[in-house]
């Protein structure tokens, strides 16, 4: 799936438009990162990947809050597509110097927030306890996006490079979406249970 495609499918899932600031950094990524690590690359699992960008801490937060926004189920979840290091790669590569200071400075925020009331970090509450957390910031999110401004909210930004960097990458494209090397017939007015029960990768 090529980055139109994604950022159009997370548009959709997401039911809003996705913010200005994103589509431009992933846009921009044009060089191909047979790391995973970059925007461009996708991503793909390595053993041996660490994070240019964000440090340790910050990185296993945003690595288990994309795993509560698109969570394990019948088919993996983000931590397992290695979304973590798409969202690495693309802060690191494609934002401006400004977005990636805000952005840090809002996930550190998040961060201490977290654990002044929860006494413990994110990454140590149980899912449910996570997933609590991450609805109250949703909710907050929303609301200064009704107030506009130059820059999505943190946890804004999270989602949109969470589903992109997911349905860019193997496991997404082929394990939640339905995917061909090479399609078949088009068939351009059939219902979605009739086309396999996924919507198509390509």
């Amino acid at each position: 799936m090529d980055r139109r495609d994604a950022i159009k499918k997370t548009a959709f899932l997401m039911g809003v438009a996705v913010s200005a600031s994103t589509i431009t950094a992933v846009m921009s990524g044009c060089k191909t990162d047979p790391s995973g690590g970059g925007a461009s690359g996708g991503v793909t699992a390595t053993g041996d990947w660490k994070p240019s960008f964000f440090n340790n801490d910050q990185i296993n937060t945003i690595a288990d809050i994309a795993d509560r926004i698109i969570p394990e189920t019948d088919t993996p979840g983000a931590k397992a597509a290695n979304v973590h290091q798409f969202i690495d790669g693309t802060f690191k590569d494609n934002y401006e110097p400004d977005v990636q200071k805000a952005m840090k400075a809002a996930l550190d925020g998040f961060m201490a927030d977290v654990k002044k009331e929860h006494g413990k970090s994110f990454t140590a509450l149980s899912p449910e306890e996570q997933d609590k957390v991450l609805t109250g910031i949703e909710a907050e999110a929303m609301e200064e996006l009704k107030k506009g401004g130059n820059l999505p909210p943190f946890f804004t930004a999270m989602k949109e490079l969470t589903c992109i960097g997911f349905f860019r990458s193997e496991i997404g494209a082929t394990q939640t979406l339905q995917y061909s090397a090479v399609p078949g017939d088009y068939l351009g007015c059939i219902s979605l249970e009739e086309a396999g029960g996924k919507t198509w990768a390509t």
